[in-house]
C-alpha cells in the first residue's frame, strides 16, 4: 500500500506543487491564473509537436536531455516520499542521491553547449558556477541532518527524525531547513536567483539552456524540472515535519499538506521578493553555506 501511495504521489504530485505555486502567484498578483492542470495540457501540447534540432546538434543533444530526465526519475528512488521509507537504499545513497542531481546538470549543461549557441554556453557556465556553490551547503545540510545515525542513507537517517529532535537541536534544525530552502530556490531556478518566466536571455540562468529544445524534448526538459523540485521539496518536508503516527492515510494526508505549505510559501516568496543581481548571488550563496555548516554543528555538538 505504501509503494502505491508513493507511485500516485509521484505521478500528481510534481504536478500538483508546480500549479499550486502558479495559482498562489497569480492570486497575490490579483489575477485568476491558468487552470490547476495546465502543466498536463502544456505537455501533451509538446509532446504532439515536432522536434525541430540545430544542424549544429550532435547525438550529445537528445542523449544529454535523456539522462537529464532519468537522472531526476532515479533520485526519486532513493529519497523519502510518503514515509520514511525508500524504494531502494544502501549505505550512502545520499552521495549517490547528491550526484545524481549534479550527473543530470552535467549532461542538461553539455546538451547546451552542443548547440553551439553563445546564449546556451553563457546560461551553463552560470549554471555550473551557482551550483557549485549550492553543492557544499546542500552536502552540510543533510549532513547535519544524517549525522547522529549510524549509515549515511535517507530511510535509516530519516526514520530516526521525530519532534523530540526538534527539540533537542531546534536552533541547528531551523538553520539546516532555512539553508535547505535557500537551496531549493537555487537549484530549480526559482525567484529571487532566477525568473522562469523571463525572455530576456542576458538576464536567464536555466531557461537559456533549453532554448533549442522543441516539441517532446522541451517535454522532457520541463518534466525532469518538475520532478527535481518535488524531491527537493519532498526532503525538506520530511524535514521540517517528521510526522509518523503509524497511520498509513494519516501520513499520506500530513505528508501532502506539507508539500503544499512548502509550495504555498515558495510562491509568497517569489510574490514579495524582487530577484538579486547576478553578481550578488554567490555572495548570497556563501551566507547559506555558513548557515548550513552552523546547523551542522549544532546538530551534531
Amino acid at each position: 500500500m505504501v509503494k502505491i501511495l508513493s507511485i500516485f504521489t509521484i505521478l500528481t504530485a510534481p504536478v500538483f506543487i508546480f500549479s499550486t505555486i502558479v495559482k498562489v502567484k497569480a492570486f497575490f498578483a490579483g489575477r485568476k491564473g491558468a487552470p490547476f492542470l495546465q502543466p498536463y495540457y502544456d505537455l501533451i501540447k509538446l509532446f504532439r509537436k515536432k522536434i525541430i534540432l540545430s544542424r549544429n546538434t550532435s547525438i550529445i543533444f537528445i542523449m544529454g536531455t535523456l539522462i537529464t530526465l532519468l537522472s531526476s526519475f532515479f533520485v526519486l528512488l532513493f529519497i523519502p516520499i510518503v514515509d520514511r521509507d525508500t524504494f531502494f537504499f544502501f549505505n550512502g545513497d545520499v552521495i549517490f542521491v547528491v550526484y545524481m542531481l549534479a550527473l543530470g546538470r552535467f549532461f542538461m549543461c553539455l546538451a547546451a553547449l552542443d548547440t553551439g549557441s553563445g546564449f546556451e554556453g553563457m546560461g551553463a557556465a552560470r549554471e555550473a558556477a551557482f551550483s557549485m556553490l549550492a553543492e557544499p551547503a546542500l552536502f552540510l545540510s543533510l549532513m547535519g541532518i544524517i549525522g547522529k545515525s549510524e549509515t549515511i542513507s535517507f530511510a535509516e537517517s530519516f526514520s530516526q527524525l521525530s519532534f523530540s529532535t526538534w527539540m533537542d537541536n531546534g536552533i541547528g534544525f531551523i538553520l539546516i531547513a532555512v539553508a535547505f530552502f535557500i537551496i531549493i530556490l537555487v537549484e530549480n531556478s526559482r525567484i529571487p536567483f532566477d525568473d522562469p518566466n523571463t525572455h530576456l536571455e542576458l538576464t536567464m540562468i536555466h531557461e537559456v539552456m533549453i532554448l533549442d529544445h522543441s516539441g517532446p524534448l522541451l517535454g522532457i526538459m520541463e518534466i525532469s524540472g518538475l520532478i527535481k523540485l518535488f524531491a527537493f521539496i519532498s526532503i525538506l518536508a520530511h524535514i521540517i515535519i517528521p510526522f509518523s503516527s503509524g497511520n498509513l492515510i494519516v501520513d499520506f494526508l500530513v505528508y501532502y499538506f506539507s508539500l503544499l505549505a512548502i509550495a504555498v510559501f515558495i510562491a509568497f516568496v517569489e510574490s514579495s521578493m524582487a530577484r538579486i543581481k547576478l553578481k550578488k548571488i554567490p555572495t548570497f550563496q556563501i551566507i547559506v553555506i555558513v548557515f548550513a555548516g552552523i546547523g551542522m554543528f549544532l546538530t551534531l555538538g
